[in-house]
C-alpha cells in the first residue's frame, strides 16, 4: 500500500499549490453562481427543490469519483483493465445522464415560462373581449396588426401581434378555464393561471428524480441494446462498434416517432376536453364565444363578498383533499411510483381516479353536466410515461457520449450528415417535443381532474393576500382617520418620495412613509408584509394600488361597527379592487396602450410567486367611471 500521492517524492510541492490555487478559484466561482441561483429561487420553494435534489445527485456521484481515487491509490490493481475501464464509463454514463435530466428540466422550465407568460394575459380577456378581437381581425386589413399590446420582449417595446393561431389558442384557454370552474363549482375570481403554474411547479419539480423502477427499466434498456447489438453482429458479420451504432441510431429514432406518439395523444386529449366543454370546432368559433360570453355574464356576479368567495373555495379543496386520502388508501408504502402502479393494478384499483368533480348540484340556470371520460387517460399511468420518456432520452444521451461520438472519425459520411442521424433526435426530443409533451400532460391532468396539492396552494395564497391586504388597508385608514388626512395626501406623500414620477418606490421608502405616519414597521416585517400583499419587482412597489384601495373604501357603502364586520368589510373592498383593475386592464389590452409596466404585470401574472401576490395585479389610477359602477358590485354571490 502506498501513501496518498507522496507529496514531495511524485510531485512537487509548488506544483500542487499551483492546482490548488486554480481549484479554489474555480470552486469560487461555482460558488458564486450556486449562490446567484440559489437568491433568484429563494421565493420558488419548487425549484430550491429541484436545486436540491441537483445537489444531492452530484454529490452521490462526487463520492464514487472520490472512492475510486482513493481506491487507486491505496491498492494497486491494473488501472487499465477491462474491468476497471467499464467502471469507469458506468460512472460516467451516470453522471451525464444527471446532467441530462437536469438539463431537459431546464429546457422545459425555460420553453415553460415563455408560454406562461401569456396564461395572465389569457385570463384577463373575457369572451366578450374575444368576440371584440375576431371582429377587429375581420375588420382589418391584411397585414395590420390587432390591439394586442406590446410583447414583453425585449421591455415591451417590440409592438405585440395577435395572430390568428395566436387568438385561437386564447380561446381554448378560455374554455379550459370555464370548463374547470364550472365542473367543479369554483367562483370566477379564482386565479386559474396561478392554479395551472402551482401545477406545473408540482410536476416539474419530481422530473430529475429516479426511482428504483426507472433504474431497472433502463437497465432493461441497455441489455435489450446489447442483444440487438448482438444480433446485428451476427447477421451483418460487422465489428461491435458498428451494431452498436446501427443499434443506436435505430432505437433513437423509435424513441422519436414515441415522442411524437405520446405528443399527439396529449394534444387530442386536450383538444376532447374543449370540445366537451363545447368548443367543438374552429367553424363554430363565433357562435361558441357568443355562448360562452352570456354564461359570463350570467355567472359574473363580481364576488365582491371575500367571505362567501373564500368558503366556497375551501369547500371545494375540503372536498378534493377528502377524496384524494380515500384514494391514497390505495397505495402501497413504498414512495417509488412504478411500484406504487403495480401495486394499484394487482389490487384491482388501476381505473381512472375520477376526482370527484363535486357536481353534486350545477347551477340552477344550467343542464345538468354528463358524465365525461378520456379513454386511454390514466393521470397516474401516464405521469410515470413522462418521467420515463425524460429518462430514456437522457440515458440515451449518455450513450451518445459514451459509446458513438468517439466513432465519427470513422463514419465515411461527412460530420454533417453523422451529426444529422444520430444525435438529431434526441435533441429535438429535449428542445421541442418534451416541453409540449409536459405542458399538454400538465393542462390534461390538472383540469380533467384536480391536482390538490396545488388547488391547496393556490387557494392559501389567495386567502393570505387576501386577509393581509385587507389588514393593511385598515390599519393604514385608521391611522389616516386620526390625523385627519385623506387618499390624496397619502398620494401627495408618496409623489414627494417619487421625485421623477415614475410611479414607483422602493420598499424602504414606502415604510419610512408609513412611519412617518405613526404606522411603525420594522424593516423585515415590513418586507415580509409587502412580499405578501404587493407585488414586489426589483425591491420597488407601484404607490398607486395603495391609493387606489384608499379611495374604493371611501366610496365603499359599507357601514360598520364591530371589529369583525370592519375586517369583511375591508377585505370586500380588496375584491372589489381586483374586480376593478381586471376590468380597467381589458380596456387597456383593447385599446392597445399598455404601458411598459402594464406589459411586465400582464406578462407576470401566471408566474408563481410563493409569499408574494400572484392575483391581484399592479394596479394603475382609479376611472371615475369605474368608481362611480361600485355601488352594482353589491350583488350576492352566486354558487357556479
Amino acid at each position: 500500500m502506498s501513501s496518498l500521492f507522496q507529496v514531495g517524492n511524485n510531485v512537487e510541492l509548488w506544483r500542487v499549490l499551483m492546482m490548488l490555487s486554480f481549484l479554489v478559484f474555480c470552486v469560487i466561482i461555482l460558488e458564486q453562481i450556486l449562490h446567484y441561483l440559489e437568491r433568484r429561487l429563494n421565493h420558488k420553494e419548487k425549484y430550491n427543490e429541484m436545486l436540491r435534489k441537483v445537489y444531492r445527485e452530484l454529490m452521490v456521484l462526487g463520492l464514487i469519483g472520490l472512492s475510486v481515487k482513493l481506491l487507486k491509490e491505496m491498492i494497486h490493481f491494473a488501472e487499465h483493465s477491462l474491468t476497471f475501464i467499464a467502471f469507469e464509463v458506468a460512472d460516467m454514463m451516470i453522471f451525464i445522464l444527471a446532467l441530462a435530466l437536469v438539463f431537459q428540466s431546464l429546457c422545459i422550465y425555460l420553453w415553460l415560462r415563455k408560454e406562461d407568460q401569456r396564461l395572465g394575459y389569457n385570463e384577463v380577456l373575457t369572451a366578450q373581449d374575444l368576440l371584440e378581437l375576431i371582429k377587429a381581425k375581420n375588420e382589418q386589413k391584411t397585414g395590420t396588426k390587432l390591439p394586442g399590446g406590446k410583447s414583453w420582449w425585449p421591455c415591451g417595446k417590440k409592438p405585440r401581434v395577435v395572430t390568428e393561431s395566436q387568438l385561437t389558442e386564447i380561446v381554448e384557454m378560455r374554455t379550459l378555464r370555464h370548463f374547470f370552474l364550472t365542473t367543479y363549482q369554483l367562483p370566477q375570481i379564482f386565479p386559474f393561471s396561478s392554479y395551472l403554474k402551482h401545477a406545473q411547479d408540482n410536476k416539474i419539480a419530481f422530473m430529475i428524480d429516479v426511482d428504483v423502477s426507472t433504474w431497472i427499466l433502463l437497465l432493461f434498456l441497455l441489455f435489450c441494446l446489447d442483444a440487438v447489438a448482438k444480433l446485428f453482429q451476427d447477421v451483418k458479420k460487422e465489428l461491435e462498434p458498428g451494431s452498436i451504432l446501427r443499434t443506436f441510431s435505430i432505437l433513437a429514432w423509435l424513441l422519436f416517432i414515441f415522442h411524437v406518439l405520446v405528443a399527439t395523444f396529449l394534444a387530442n386529449l386536450l383538444n376532447k376536453i374543449v370540445e366537451e366543454a363545447g368548443y367543438d370546432s374552429k367553424k363554430k368559433e363565433k357562435e361558441w364565444l357568443v355562448n360562452l360570453a352570456q354564461l359570463e355574464r350570467l355567472h359574473q356576479t363580481d364576488e365582491t363578498d371575500a367571505s362567501k368567495v373564500i368558503d366556497v373555495m375551501r369547500h371545494v379543496e375540503e372536498e378534493q383533499e377528502r377524496i384524494d386520502e380515500m384514494d391514497k388508501k390505495y397505495d402501497s408504502k413504498c414512495h417509488d411510483s412504478g411500484i406504487q402502479l403495480i401495486y394499484r393494478c394487482i389490487h384491482g384499483h388501476h381505473k381512472m381516479e375520477n376526482r370527484s368533480r363535486s357536481c353534486d348540484a350545477d347551477a340552477e340556470d344550467l343542464a345538468p353536466r354528463p358524465s365525461f371520460r378520456l379513454a386511454g387517460f390514466n393521470v397516474r399511468i401516464w405521469e410515470l410515461l413522462v418521467r420515463l420518456l425524460l429518462m430514456f432520452n437522457g440515458f440515451y444521451l449518455a450513450l451518445f457520449f459514451e459509446c458513438i461520438l468517439y466513432q465519427f472519425n470513422d463514419i465515411k459520411q461527412s460530420i454533417v450528415i453523422a451529426l444529422a442521424l444520430f444525435p438529431l433526435p434526441l435533441l429535438i426530443n429535449m428542445v421541442f417535443l418534451q416541453p409540449r409533451i409536459f405542458r399538454n400532460f400538465m393542462f390534461v391532468s390538472s383540469v380533467f381532474s384536480v391536482d390538490v396539492s396545488a388547488l391547496s396552494e393556490t387557494i392559501a395564497q389567495f386567502t393570505a393576500t387576501v386577509e393581509a391586504r385587507a389588514d393593511f388597508i385598515c390599519r393604514l385608514r385608521q391611522q389616516l382617520t386620526k390625523q385627519g388626512k385623506t387618499s390624496s395626501d397619502m398620494e401627495r406623500l408618496f409623489a414627494a418620495s417619487d421625485p421623477q414620477n415614475t410611479g414607483e418606490i422602493s420598499v424602504d421608502a414606502l415604510r419610512e412613509v408609513l412611519n412617518s405616519l405613526g404606522n411603525r414597521y420594522s424593516a423585515s416585517r415590513f418586507r415580509a408584509l409587502a412580499t405578501l400583499a404587493f407585488r414586489v419587482e426589483q425591491n420597488h412597489v407601484q404607490y398607486c394600488q395603495v391609493v387606489r384601495l384608499l379611495n374604493i373604501i371611501d366610496h365603499s357603502k359599507h357601514e360598520v361597527t364591530g371589529s369583525d364586520s370592519e375586517c369583511t368589510a375591508y377585505q370586500n373592498c380588496v375584491m372589489m379592487e381586483e374586480h376593478v383593475e381586471r376590468v380597467s386592464q381589458r380596456h387597456s389590452i383593447m385599446a392597445g396602450h399598455q404601458t411598459r409596466a402594464s406589459v411586465i404585470r400582464l406578462s407576470q401574472m401566471g408566474r408563481q410567486v410563493p409569499a408574494r401576490s400572484s392575483f391581484f395585479p399592479i394596479l394603475v389610477d382609479l376611472e371615475e367611471e369605474s368608481l362611480s359602477s361600485l355601488a352594482s358590485l353589491s350583488k350576492p354571490y352566486h354558487i357556479l
